[in-house]
């Protein structure tokens, strides 16, 4: 008998020499199978899904420099960080942040650092009260949220600093939440 005689083999049982043998379809079903996988694995690499990079923007008025870092494109679940920082060009007597409540909607926030010396929720938006700030001097907030499964789409929203009642300077956002 010669070694190439499948018939001659033994096989574990249970095993024949035909489950050896790739079918065309199957052969076509891996490479199907890597192809698929390695084109989720580049498309989730690249971005497209979230997960992207932080963009900065700053605003710049008589009164203030305000920087904010945001990533504009998230995924449900996901946990994020915000960064602001104002530089006012005056003494500030009562530094308010405010944000629009649709802005949160659906989102956990886990840490507002420094926290607020008062916070509440007024005419559709959430206001941080922090205090005084002097001329010069660089304050700034660090906020970690996260995006709950419910939330998906685009969403815009104004985020205002004010000097008490004053409007300082707005910044709009925009969110995309990917399921």
């Amino acid at each position: 008998m010669t070694a190439s005689n499948d018939s001659a083999r033994q096989f574990p049982q249970g095993i024949a020499a035909e489950h050896l043998r790739l079918s065309r379809t199957r052969t076509m079903l891996t490479v199907i199978g890597v192809v698929a996988l390695a084109l989720l694995l580049l498309i989730g690499l690249s971005g497209f899904l979230g997960g992207s990079t932080v963009a900065s923007k700053a605003v710049e008025t008589a009164d203030i420099r305000l920087t904010t870092s945001f990533p504009a494109k998230l995924r449900n679940g996901e946990i994020f960080e915000m960064r602001i920082s104002i530089t006012p060009k005056r003494d500030i007597d009562n530094l308010r942040l405010a944000f629009d409540m649709a802005s949160w909607r659906d989102v956990t926030i886990n840490s507002l650092v420094p926290a607020p010396t008062e916070e509440r929720g007024s005419h559709g938006r959430y206001l941080f009260d922090y205090g005084p700030v002097a001329k010069g001097e660089s304050f700034a907030v660090k906020i970690d949220g996260q995006i709950n499964p419910p939330r998906w789409g685009n969403s815009r929203a104004i985020f205002v600093v004010y000097d008490g009642d004053s409007m300082l300077a707005a910044e709009p956002f925009k969110m995309t939440v990917m399921p």
